[in-house]
């Protein structure tokens, strides 16, 4: 029994068989490894990702990881049954090696590959370093700010930027990164 007097994982135990349950429908293929932690429990794709889901007094308190990749992991996100579908359609996106604009990471640096115009035909030309500190979601325009220190660049869900984002945009090289790839707390 823990601090909150459930015992074998608890909220966060049932939490983590829900989202199991819902990647191995959305793609089978994949094996998460369960591990047991102090106060909840994490899921592990090896090389990938690892979820923590924690219980805590407000709930189960979900955050994932991205190990050995430059700048921060979000921040941790109280996880209910709601969360559950969107919560693995993220981890299942996460899975893959391609890099899309929901790959962003705050405080990595990033570099332009390819010459581009945004949106609203602002230039970007290769070789550009841009340091990533936040992307927003405009669901009545279905279009991305994406924010770095230097600009922000603005993309359609129909634009050519968005459907080839790894195209144009890159990690840029490991001694221009400011906050390098740590590990995660199993």
């Amino acid at each position: 029994m823990n601090l909150f007097g459930w015992t074998h994982g608890g909220p966060a135990k049932r939490a983590a068989d829900e989202i199991l349950k819902r990647i191995a429908r959305k793609k089978p293929e994949l094996q998460p490894i369960i591990h047991d932690r102090p106060h909840g429990v994490a899921i592990e794709l090896p090389d990938y990702w690892v979820m923590t889901l924690d219980n805590t007094r407000d709930g189960v308190s979900g955050q994932v990881f991205r190990p050995g990749l430059p700048g921060f992991d979000d921040p941790a996100f109280i996880v209910n049954i709601y969360h559950y579908e969107s919560t693995a359609d993220l981890l299942v996106r996460h899975s893959t090696r391609d890099f899309t604009l929901y790959d962003l990471r705050v405080d990595a640096v990033y570099e332009v590959i390819k010459d581009f115009a945004d949106h609203y035909g602002t230039p970007f030309t290769a070789g550009t370093r841009l340091t990533f500190t936040v992307r927003n979601f405009l669901p009545y325009e279905d279009g991305h700010t994406v924010s770095f220190r230097e600009c922000t660049i603005y993309i359609q869900s129909d634009d050519e930027l968005y459907a080839r984002f790894s195209e144009y945009i890159g990690l840029a090289p490991a001694d221009a990164q400011i906050v390098p790839g740590r590990s995660v707390p199993l």
